[in-house]
């Protein structure tokens, strides 16, 4: 069964309307900074495109990708309502159907660590393939182990978890926490990492909340060979 179809996009589970400011201001920034990429910008796990309709809006070639058809329906409708450009397609970040070093930026936001270990590690090889020389991945909110509401899910080894009873998770297949060690691991083919941790806790110092963000640049001198 394909999770994301059936028990989130079909059910509107995750119909976001906005994008994340956070995202567009990255991207922007990243943009200034790195003059020498040009703007095709693709998003995986892009829901109902709204991030992406925003992103094509500022001039961007904006690609996405997300497993359920019933998302890319939405966005596809989404855009064409708003006269606006944007390449969606369904399928897998496994298999990512792009050219080897077409991307100048790809856009995580809070997608892979809601998968498993296997599928992150078999996506950043992916997302590397993608993503021109010196090209960023740039990813928001993965979650951290010390992440409260992972105490209602069930472990599976290897910090990733399944089967929330309760929480912001009861409504997620899986989730992979991470630290600062296990994220450099996991992005030890990239460099230039910038991996910032948030945490919020309540007046006792208990804490509520704790994400990662970070930036990994494509290294300039991979040779790849393409294999889509």
């Amino acid at each position: 069964m394909n999770y994301w179809e059936e028990e989130v996009y079909k059910k509107k589970l995750q119909w976001n309307l906005w994008p994340f400011t956070e995202v567009i201001s990255t991207l922007v920034h990243l943009t200034r900074d790195n003059q020498m990429l040009d703007k095709n910008v693709l998003e995986i796990g892009c829901g109902v495109g709204n991030n992406l309709i925003p992103i094509a809006k500022l001039g961007y070639s904006a690609y996405g990708i997300d497993i359920s058809n019933y998302a890319i329906l939405e966005a596809n409708n989404r855009a064409v309502k708003q006269s606006i450009k944007v390449n969606f397609n369904s399928g897998n970040v496994n298999r990512l159907p792009y050219k080897s070093n077409f991307f100048s930026y790809v856009i995580d936001r809070s997608v892979l660590t809601c998968t498993t270990p296997e599928t992150i590690t078999r996506a950043l090889d992916e997302i590397l393939r993608v993503l021109k020389p010196g090209g960023v991945f740039m990813a928001f909110d993965w979650f951290g182990l010390k992440h409260p509401d992972l105490e209602h899910g069930t472990y599976n080894g290897n910090d990733c978890f399944s089967n929330f009873t309760s929480g912001r998770f009861k409504n997620v297949e899986y989730i992979t926490g991470f630290d600062f060690i296990s994220l450099s691991t996991y992005l030890q083919k990239f460099n230039e990492l910038n991996i910032n941790r948030i945490v919020s806790s309540n007046r006792k110092s208990e804490v509520l909340t704790e994400t990662f963000n970070f930036t990994a640049k494509k290294p300039i001198l991979v040779q790849q060979i393409d294999t889509f």
